[in-house]
């Protein structure tokens, strides 16, 4: 007995293939069942993170100035910072920064804003400076900052209640 093509009544189409009908139509209602809906808010889990694009609010200048004192810095290096990450191979480590930056600070306080080799006003090299003592002592330290940030966020959040 030969059996009559089944009829989609949504599209109007003929299948004579019962089984694929069946994949076809089944599929047809679960993506009609979950569609997103306009009524549903989507979902992201930012509690204990850090909300990083606010260092763009906060400090648009002072990035740009430290982003300055570290082109002058690959300039310099330039042989051995084609990653831009020579500062993290240096042997004096954390250390080596943090004596650059309170060079920079005795130097703006004795000879005046502008550091000479540079061009640069010394506050520029003592962020960058003081950034790159921070990265290093991080790293070697172990500190897993992300982990980190959540456990003192909720710590945080703690405190208000």
């Amino acid at each position: 007995m030969k059996r009559e093509p089944m009829k989609d009544w949504k599209t109007n189409t003929t299948c004579s293939d019962p089984i694929l009908y069946k994949k076809l139509y089944m599929n047809e209602i679960w993506i009609e069942n979950n569609k997103p809906s306009d009524k549903l808010e989507g979902v992201k889990h930012n509690k204990n993170k850090l909300p990083m694009s606010k260092i763009f609010k906060q400090f648009p200048r002072a990035l740009q100035a430290v982003m300055l004192a570290s082109c002058y810095g690959n300039h310099c290096y330039k042989d051995s910072d084609k990653d831009w990450m020579n500062f993290s191979r240096v042997k004096t480590g954390s250390e080596g920064y943090g004596d650059a930056a309170i060079r920079h600070i005795l130097d703006k306080q004795i000879y005046g804003n502008e550091d000479v080799e540079s061009g640069l006003p010394h506050i520029f090299h003592e962020l960058w400076d003081k950034m790159a003592e921070c990265e290093i002592w991080i790293k070697d330290n172990e500190i897993d900052i992300k982990e980190f940030a959540k456990e003192y966020l909720n710590s945080l959040s703690e405190r208000n209640k």
